[in-house]
């Protein structure tokens, strides 16, 4: 399905589960040159994020997406972190395209 549907090209993603209530949460934020790529490695049994891997595995899973241009990627994907603080994003991204730990959140 992915192969089907999901670009080739650079963008950012939100992967959501769906919640007892019958709401949708983003659980992760994240950008690639090539998302079709990235979001099958995420599909993949050996996804080391094991927040992710939970979500994908033990919950009714739904991803977005968007293409970008490569140089807003950073800008994007920083953006979409702050909107929705993901608890499965293990590093925090930053607008200058260099990551930090994501302090202070937990699950």
């Amino acid at each position: 399905m992915v192969r089907d549907r999901v670009p080739q090209s650079p963008g950012v993603y939100l992967v959501y589960a769906k919640q007892d209530d019958g709401t949708w949460k983003v659980r992760y934020v994240g950008q690639s040159d090539n998302l079709e790529r990235r979001l099958l490695e995420h599909l993949s049994s050996r996804e080391p994020n094991a927040c992710l891997r939970r979500v994908i595995r033990h919950s009714i899973p739904a991803v977005r997406w968007t293409a970008v241009e490569k140089r807003n990627l950073d800008g994007v994907e920083s953006y979409l972190y702050r909107t929705y603080s993901p608890k499965c994003n293990e590093v925090a991204p930053t607008p200058g395209g260099c990551s930090q730990p994501a302090i202070g959140r937990l699950s």
